[in-house]
């Protein structure tokens, strides 16, 4: 579940939104950053990605990390900031711990200030697969819907059913789900086609063979043109969208502009 240790636990939040901004353009800074402090330093199983030779010394506080993280680089993500050092790192972004040359906070480095906006709305980061790949994801386990419910629900979040397009995907989801649960997966039969919902992409034979569930999917009886990650064979299935599920959400990962 996505209360798990999985989820992104900060040290430090920042309550406010990020501004936007336009290419190569900084932005006024907000005067009403505001944040909360706690004494912790991790955010397990995720890293941070540092800019690039961009930390400041003799930075006076926190306020004033932050004001000069956003005015000199508007696409951070947060920043990591040593009140006893006085040194201030931009954050690019997070990262799995798998991720080739990801690094954990030191302490030497202080502690972590990152943006609600990284997912917002009750997502969670989670990595997955050997690459450190991440995904928003918001897991709604607590009510049965049905497909056209559930992707209704995911968009009023700006998200839509979750795409489970590899194997390192699938486990995230077996390693999260509680029950069966709807997926973003449709078969739309005048043009004979499976799609993933979440980009409109067309399912491969490949994805097939590493997903679904063997012989699927058949669109048994004619009435199975939405998808499920079965719970009791944990993998995907075709179903009929008028079943109820629980249902995992996915947004597209914020990315830094251009």
């Amino acid at each position: 579940m996505l209360g798990s240790g999985r989820s992104v636990t900060c040290c430090v939040i920042f309550l406010y939104t990020w501004m936007h901004h336009h290419a190569g353009q900084a932005q006024p800074v907000s005067k009403s950053l505001r944040y909360a402090q706690e004494n912790q330093t991790s955010i397990l199983p995720l890293v941070p990605k540092r800019l690039i030779s961009s930390s400041w010394t003799g930075v006076s506080d926190a306020l004033t990390c932050a004001r000069r993280s956003l005015s000199m680089f508007p696409g951070s993500r947060g920043f990591l900031y040593n009140r006893t050092s006085a040194l201030c790192s931009p954050v690019l972004w997070l990262e799995g711990p798998s991720a080739p040359g990801a690094l954990a906070a030191q302490s030497e480095e202080g502690d972590l200030y990152l943006s609600p906006g990284v997912c917002g709305d009750g997502f969670q980061v989670m990595a997955f697969g050997s690459a450190g790949d991440l995904a928003c994801l918001r897991h709604e386990n607590t009510t049965l819907v049905t497909q056209m419910e559930a992707s209704s629900n995911c968009s009023a979040w700006g998200a839509h059913l979750v795409s489970v397009k590899t194997v390192a995907k699938l486990q995230l989801i077996r390693d999260i789900a509680t029950f069966s649960t709807w997926v973003g997966f449709v078969f739309l039969e005048e043009q004979g086609i499976h799609l993933w919902t979440g980009d409109g992409e067309t399912v491969t034979s490949q994805q097939i063979q590493d997903v679904f569930l063997e012989g699927e999917p058949n669109n048994l009886d004619g009435v199975e043109y939405c998808g499920q990650f079965y719970f009791e064979y944990l993998e995907l299935n075709d179903v009929s969208c008028i079943e109820k599920f629980h249902y995992i959400c996915e947004k597209d990962l914020p990315v830094l502009d251009e």
